[in-house]
């Protein structure tokens, strides 16, 4: 019996003894099993036969054992001479086959998608050759028999006599034929997308992509409900599309991949953005901050019951391999982000414990959106103090956008029309728009005549989004098949704005240099993606110049203060720097005179005083300085670190 992509293990599970013992096709994501051991799934050893002797006669025969389940004779093949019922086995005569078990969950589509319903999961068994077929975060397609396990037979241990005959609950598996995974390598991905595109979506693309306005269709076809925040649904549409593949030989490993950040006032759409984002992501995973752990995000080893063998269950960002990570509430994850630091920039999760030691690929963009401290933005912090994050991982972003709830007439009134029009309008019927081809010969354009993108993003009118399933499919394709290079015109666009960010941070005294050839490759991918959305192999200066523009934009959101000056020595996670330097020297002093390195709040704030330093939220400033680890927080007070006292 077949079944199809989204609805594979729930139809399997009713119809359970409707195909026992028939052919099945059961697609689904691959998740480890309690049965499965560690990340390559250690194989283990199942008897198919062994000999027996009878300890009343001493005959030795073989017997078999139906789908591997151990039962001991029960008489005598040589009746009626003997009777016996006591068997002694022989174990140096087993016959042993590889068995391995793992675990498919169905992948939920727009047509199945149930509020409320977790996927459902069904059971696989692998033997032979079918052993490591897969990993986890796969897309596979399994063809086996359906077969029903009786729920207390399996728990039954020892040799025991087990009442499961008189037990009514069964359990579904599949004893596997053949896997089809779509694996790790380009061509396995590359051809499991084309299985799923046919002949109407390829013209389908071409018409888009042949547009003249493809980028601005693609940036207002995410999450159409919102109003505004043009450049940042224009981020995400680059972080969906990705940089180009880099060849799997290549030693050095650098990541395609685009991480986006979105930090913002609450209620002004942020959630709705990564939803809609999940939604036409080839394969997206949401997660919120506030209800995931650190084994949620990555991978946790967990110790099977009834022996010492220990399996991995993988986290979000493994399972989303080759995809887009969703995190929301990114503020509320707390010692969590340190397990993303590793995940985000080398892209796989380490684990050693347990005496093993493995890696697990997290080839995944993640997109998070995070609510400031206290409910508001305050322009007079830097990023890292509003979100209380490390800057190790500020710096794994490619793009960080800044959302203000601020008063504005005629924005306010556009927000209210569009609210407004989206719950009382019908929808339009659908049908082919007609819109200005694009001109493969005059794709460069000259300075005088160029509009910037974010115009050009709102003087666009989309009266008919791309639909969800088309949407994906186009992010799907141009992932698989479009890997852009950038010309010579679009390289010097880049060097330039890269040696002119260097040369503005030079007339600034920085500990921490914020620009570094780290955002020189974030431009490099956020170039390759503006081509592919376009489907093109080569990315142009136009492409740079948008990219330039949103990477601008994203730059004045990270280093701009409370007046709209662009200050560097932002980018040391610290505002106040210099007043920061110039305290920490003083507590060095301090605790050098007195001969000791522990100060209450009273002694700070009087240090503080005696170096005529005007700090207005005082305890602020100790906290901003306790989070980067200079003054530790004791029951008595404060320690400062790194003194050597006498």
């Amino acid at each position: 019996m077949w079944f199809a992509l989204a609805t594979c293990a729930s139809r399997c599970a009713e119809r359970c003894y409707e195909t026992l013992r028939q052919w099945i096709l059961t697609p689904g994501l691959l998740l480890p099993t309690k049965k499965t051991r560690l990340v390559t799934y250690a194989k283990k050893h199942k008897v198919k036969s062994l000999v027996f002797s009878c300890c009343k006669c001493g005959k030795e025969f073989t017997q078999g054992f139906k789908d591997f389940k151990y039962a001991s004779p029960m008489e005598c093949p040589n009746a009626p001479t003997c009777r016996g019922h006591f068997f002694r086995p022989m174990t140096s005569s087993a016959v042993t086959c590889d068995w391995q078990g793992i675990r498919i969950q169905e992948n939920l589509r727009d047509d199945v998608r149930e509020v409320g319903r977790m996927p459902r999961t069904l059971d696989i068994e692998l033997v032979s050759d079918l052993i490591d077929s897969c990993n986890p975060g796969d897309t596979v397609t399994i063809c086996g028999v359906s077969k029903a396990l009786n729920v207390e037979a399996g728990n039954n241990a020892g040799g025991r006599a087990s009442k499961a005959k008189t037990h009514s609950l069964f359990k579904l598996y599949i004893d596997a034929n053949s896997v089809a995974s779509s694996g790790r390598s380009r061509k396995r991905r590359r051809k499991a997308t084309d299985d799923d595109i046919t002949d109407e979506d390829l013209t389908a693309f071409e018409e888009i992509s042949g547009d003249l306005n493809t980028f601005e269709l693609l940036a207002h076809s995410i999450c159409p409900s919102i109003y505004g925040h043009e450049l940042v649904k224009a981020g995400i549409l680059l972080t969906l599309l990705g940089g180009s593949q880099k060849p799997e030989t290549t030693e050095v490993c650098v990541r395609p991949d685009i991480h986006c950040l979105i930090v913002g006032d609450p209620g002004l759409g942020k959630s709705q953005l990564l939803k809609a984002t999940t939604n036409v992501a080839p394969r997206g995973i949401y997660v919120c901050g506030n209800t995931s752990t650190t084994a949620g995000l990555t991978v946790t080893m967990v110790k099977e019951s009834g022996s010492n063998d220990y399996f991995l269950e993988a986290g979000a960002l493994v399972l989303g391999d080759e995809g887009i990570c969703c995190i929301d509430e990114f503020d509320k994850m707390g010692s969590e982000h340190q397990a993303l630091l590793e995940a985000m920039e080398q892209q796989t999760v380490s684990i050693a414990k347990a005496g093993m030691i493995c890696n697990l690929k997290t080839k995944t963009s993640v997109v998070a959106a995070a609510n400031p401290r206290g409910g508001h933005y305050d322009l007079s912090k830097t990023v890292c103090e509003n979100l209380k994050i490390a800057l190790p991982l500020l710096s794994r972003f490619d793009l960080v956008f800044i959302l203000l709830d601020s008063p504005d007439k005629q924005k306010d009134r556009y927000i209210s029309e569009h609210v407004l029009t989206a719950c009382t309008s019908k929808k339009k019927k659908k049908g082919s728009v007609h819109r200005r081809p694009r001109s493969r010969e005059t794709d460069a354009e000259s300075e005088a005549e160029r509009i910037s993108l974010e115009k050009r993003l709102q003087k666009y009118r989309c009266d008919s989004p791309l639909p969800s399933v088309l949407f994906r499919k186009y992010i799907s394709y141009a992932r698989a098949h479009i890997n852009p290079i950038l010309s010579n015109s679009a390289k010097r666009v880049l060097q330039t704005f890269y040696l002119t960010l260097r040369r503005g941070m030079g007339n600034q005294t920085l500990d921490v240099p914020p620009v570094t050839t780290r955002q020189l490759e974030s431009l490099k991918r956020l170039v390759e993606a503006r081509a592919k959305a376009e489907h093109r192999q080569i990315a142009t200066e136009n492409d740079a110049l948008d990219v330039i523009e949103i990477l601008k934009a994203s730059l004045v959101d990270t280093f701009s203060d409370e007046h709209g000056r662009i200050d560097f020595t932002r980018a040391s996670g610290m505002s106040r720097t210099k007043e920061v330097k110039k305290f920490v020297m003083g507590l060095h002093a301090e605790a050098q005179r007195t001969g000791h390195d522990v100060f209450s709040m009273s002694d700070l704030k009087r240090i503080a005083q005696n170096l005529q330093l005007k700090i207005p939220m005082f305890e602020d400033f100790i906290d901003m300085i306790n989070h980067q680890n200079v003054l530790l927080k004791r029951s008595k007070g404060y320690r400062l670190q790194g003194t050597q006292l006498g």
